[in-house]
C-alpha cells in the first residue's frame, strides 16, 4: 500500500472509533501474572499433548502462514482487526492501539470463553501467540480469572521457531541416506521403521508431502505442503521424539535433490546429506513396476489419475514427442505395466544421479522387513566396531 493509500485509511479508521466508547485500560491489569512455561516443557508436552489443549490466539492468516502442530485457532483479533491495531500502533500511538485492542477483545469476551471451554473439553489450556506478548498474557489471565487451568507458552511461537531453526540449521545431523533408482522402494522402507517406532526417521519426503519427482504430490494424495515453514515444522515433528538432552541420534532418511517440489531442505539436513554416508538399494524392474503401480495407480482417485496423465507431459525434457503419445495411449488403455517400465526405463533411470562415494551397505531390495532386519543387523554391528 502507497503512503497516501495508508493515509486515507488510517484518517478512514480514526473517524469509525472516534464515536466509540473505548475502554480506559491498564495493560499490566489485563495482562496480570498467570503461569507460564518455557519452551523446553513445551516441547516435552507436544511429544505426549493427551491431556492439554493447546490454543493458538493470533490471527487466522497467522496460523495459516506457520502454526505448532495441533494447536487450535482461536483468534483473539481476527485478520482486519490485528490490521487495525497494527496501524493505530505505527501511525498513531501505543495507547490507542491497546485501547482499540481491548475494545475489540472486551465484545467478544464472553463468547470467546464459552468457545474455549467448550473446545478444551476439560482438558488443561496451553495458550501462545507470537512471542508471548499481550495477546496470549490477556487471553491466559482471562482464562484463570474464569477458574480454567490456563498456561502460557513463555516466548510464544517464536521460541518454538528459534528451536525449530537451531536444529534444521545450526545442529549437526547424522543422517543414513538410502539411495537408489526409482522403485527401488527407498521411501516404503523408511515408512515401515516409522510404523514400528523403534528406529530414528526424517522421511523427507512424507514432510514435504511430496515424492520428490514429476509425479511427486501423488503419491501423498495430491496436496503437497507449499510453505517452507510449515515443511520445516513437519520436519521436526519427526526430530523431536527422539531429542534427549539437547542431542539427536542418527537418523535413516533418502537420498535428495536439494529442492523437493518448491521446497528447499533446511541447511542442517543437506550438509548431513552431502557426506553421502548411504545405503544402495537394488531392486529387479519387475519389482520395481510393481511398487509404481500400487503407490501411484492402484488405490488413486480418477482425479488423481488425471493429474497424473497431466503431468506425464512434464516429461518432455528426455522425451521425444512420439514418446509422449504412446505414453498417453498407454495410460488411455490402462496397459500399466508397459507405461510404467518404460518410464523407469527411458526417463528416470536416465535421470538417477550416482554418487562417487561407495555405500556402507548394498541391498538387493526384494522383501521390505528383510531389507530392514538386514539394515539394523548391519548398521548396528557397525557402529559398535567403530565404538571399539
Amino acid at each position: 500500500m502507497t503512503a497516501d493509500g495508508q493515509e486515507w485509511e488510517l484518517k478512514e479508521l480514526i473517524g469509525k472509533i472516534a464515536n466509540l466508547e473505548l475502554p480506559v485500560i491498564d495493560i499490566k491489569e489485563l495482562c496480570q501474572p498467570s503461569p507460564s512455561l518455557e519452551i523446553e516443557e513445551f516441547l516435552g508436552i507436544l511429544q505426549n499433548p493427551d491431556q492439554y489443549f493447546i490454543i493458538d490466539v493470533r490471527s487466522e492468516a497467522e496460523y495459516a502462514e506457520s502454526h505448532i502442530p495441533g494447536a487450535v485457532n482461536l483468534a483473539l483479533f481476527n485478520n482486519k482487526q490485528r490490521h487495525n491495531i497494527g496501524l493505530l500502533f505505527k501511525q498513531k500511538s501505543q495507547k490507542l492501539a491497546e485501547q482499540v485492542g481491548a475494545y475489540y477483545a472486551y465484545r467478544k469476551q464472553a463468547n470467546y470463553v464459552d468457545e474455549i471451554k467448550s473446545e478444551a473439553k476439560g482438558k488443561k489450556i496451553l495458550v501462545h501467540c507470537w512471542r508471548g506478548g499481550n495477546r496470549s498474557k490477556s487471553v491466559t489471565a482471562l482464562l484463570c480469572k474464569q477458574g480454567l487451568d490456563a498456561t502460557r507458552l513463555n516466548g510464544g511461537i517464536k521460541a518454538f521457531r528459534r528451536t525449530v531453526h537451531h536444529y534444521l540449521y545450526e545442529y549437526k545431523l547424522d543422517l543414513i541416506a538410502l539411495s537408489g533408482q526409482t522403485g527401488t522402494g527407498k521411501s516404503a522402507i523408511l515408512e515401515e521403521m516409522q510404523k514400528n517406532g523403534d528406529t530414528p526417521v526424517l522421511h523427507l519426503e512424507e514432510a514435504a508431502r511430496h515424492a520428490s519427482s514429476v509425479f511427486g504430490p501423488i503419491r501423498f494424495g495430491g496436496a503437497p505442503i507449499e510453505k517452507q515453514q510449515q515443511f520445516e515444522t513437519r520436519l521436526f515433528m519427526q526430530l523431536l521424539p527422539w531429542l534427549d538432552k539437547g542431542d539427536l541420534p542418527t537418523f535413516f532418511s533418502e537420498k535428495e535433490s536439494p529442492k523437493i517440489g518448491r521446497l528447499t531442505l533446511p541447511p542442517a539436513v543437506q550438509k548431513a546429506l552431502n557426506e553421502e554416508k548411504h545405503i544402495h538399494l537394488d531392486c529387479p524392474l519387475e519389482l520395481r513396476v510393481n511398487r509404481l503401480y500400487e503407490e501411484y495407480i492402484e488405490s488413486s482417485s480418477n482425479e488423481l489419475r488425471q493429474n497424473l496423465r497431466e503431468r506425464i507431459s512434464y516429461l518432455k525434457r528426455l522425451l521425444s514427442t512420439k514418446q509422449l503419445e504412446e505414453y498417453l495411449h498407454l495410460f488411455d488403455t490402462e496397459n500399466w505395466d508397459v507405461l510404467l517400465e518404460r518410464i523407469l526405463v527411458e526417463y528416470y533411470d536416465k535421470v538417477y544421479k550416482t554418487t562417487d562415494t561407495p555405500p556402507i551397505l548394498k541391498i538387493n531390495n526384494i522383501s521390505i522387513a528383510q531389507t530392514i532386519l538386514n539394515i539394523n543387523k548391519n548398521i548396528n554391528k557397525k557402529d559398535k566396531k567403530d565404538k571399539k
